[in-house]
C-alpha cells in the first residue's frame, strides 16, 4: 500500500480516495466516483461516514444503486463534517480502469505487454466477470 501511505505525496492528507468512474451524471456529481474500488484510511470521520452508507439501505433499494447512495454521502460528508475527497485522475497511467480499456487500446496492448506497471488495475464499466474475462482475452490476444 506504499501509493497510500507516502507521507510526502501531494495526496498523502485525504480520508478517501477513489478511481475516477468516468460517468458524469448529475447523480454521480460532483465527485463521480467508482465504487469498484477505493482505498480509505480508518478514522473517526471514514467510520462515521460508512456508518451513514450503511444506514442508507432506503436509498440503495429506491435507486437500485449502492453507488448513488454512496455518493450522497461523500457529498455530505465532505460538506458537513469535512471528510476530504481524492478522486483519482483517469488521465494518469498508475490506476487505469474501464474508461482505459474501452478508450484507450494503446495504453492497455502496453499494458498486456508489460510495458507499464501501474498500481491498480479495476475493470470497471463491464457488466460480468464472464465479460471482464472475455475482454482481457481479448487484448491479449491482440
Amino acid at each position: 500500500l506504499e501509493f497510500f501511505e507516502n507521507r510526502r505525496d501531494p495526496i498523502y492528507n485525504f480520508d478517501v480516495y477513489f478511481q475516477d468512474d468516468g460517468n458524469h451524471a448529475l447523480y454521480y456529481g460532483p465527485y463521480s466516483a467508482n465504487t469498484g474500488f477505493y482505498f480509505v484510511r480508518n478514522s473517526d470521520k471514514t467510520r462515521f461516514f460508512f456508518n451513514a452508507v450503511l444506514l442508507s439501505g432506503d436509498l440503495i433499494l429506491t435507486t437500485h444503486s449502492h453507488q448513488v447512495a454512496l455518493i450522497a454521502q461523500l457529498n455530505e460528508h465532505a460538506s458537513m463534517y469535512g471528510l476530504k475527497v481524492k478522486i483519482l485522475s483517469r488521465d494518469v497511467d498508475s490506476h487505469p480502469g474501464g474508461y482505459h480499456y474501452h478508450n484507450r487500446k494503446p495504453y492497455m496492448k502496453d499494458f498486456f505487454a508489460g510495458k507499464v506497471s501501474p498500481y491498480l488495475f479495476h475493470m470497471s464499466w463491464t457488466a460480468s466477470k464472464v465479460n471482464k474475462l472475455k475482454f482481457f482475452m481479448q487484448v491479449r490476444a491482440g
